[in-house]
């Protein structure tokens, strides 16, 4: 079986750690403050892509809710990593429990074959 590579990072960028997959569902981002409701363009073990208005800043704990699947609710503390004000946030999972990443790095792999 062979095995797929990744592609060659861009110039100054550093090569993703896990594979990123399409995932489009509603997500909700909360920190101790505030929520924000947006989707998600993209899963992997390590996070997540998320499009909305209403974005947090960079180093912000959150706290995300999405369905990775019909009746498959992931719940993950998360922290913002990066930011476009306004339009999307990338959120890196800090604590998920055992049975979510086991759900989330099948998803992916299944994604991924």
């Amino acid at each position: 079986m062979k095995k797929k590579s990744s592609p060659p990072a861009e110039h100054g960028r550093i090569p993703r750690k896990h594979p990123r997959v399409q995932l489009l569902t509603q997500v909700e981002s909360q920190t101790s403050g505030a929520t924000s409701i947006g989707r998600t363009e993209n899963i992997s073990q390590g996070g997540l892509l998320v499009y909305t208005r209403e974005t947090f800043d960079a180093s912000t704990n959150v706290i995300v809710r999405f369905n990775l699947s019909p009746g498959r609710l992931i719940e993950a503390q998360g922290k913002v990593v990066h930011v476009q004000v306004g339009v999307q946030m990338g959120i890196q999972f800090s604590q998920v429990t055992d049975g979510d990443r086991k759900a989330i790095t099948e998803f992916v792999r299944e994604a991924c074959e």
